[in-house]
């Protein structure tokens, strides 16, 4: 009998994954995450701190807010954390 391969690639991200499970796996992944095994490599790589400003913020699940300079109107600006003019207007307002 021939032999047929084929090589598949598969983009599955953590958003679409947890939302193809069911509340026990969610729950289950819940249980694994808090636990000591899995805390320490959460601890250890700054995972937490990113996932609780994430959390603080209000990003995770939302697309990001795009703000521009409210000088030039086109220079998109970090707005997130209080930034509202771009580096080039400010420099044109020193000279």
């Amino acid at each position: 009998m021939p032999t047929i391969q084929q090589q598949n690639n598969i983009v599955i991200t953590p958003e679409k994954f947890l939302e193809a499970c069911s509340q026990n796996e969610l729950r289950e992944i819940e249980i694994l995450i808090f636990s000591p095994r899995f805390q320490q490599t959460i601890q250890a790589e700054g995972i937490l701190q990113t996932i609780n400003k994430q959390i603080a913020q209000n990003t995770i699940g939302r697309k990001p807010q795009i703000y521009y300079c409210s000088i030039c109107e086109h220079t998109p600006v970090d707005g997130d954390n209080g930034v509202i003019n771009c580096q080039q207007c400010l420099d044109k307002m020193e000279v």
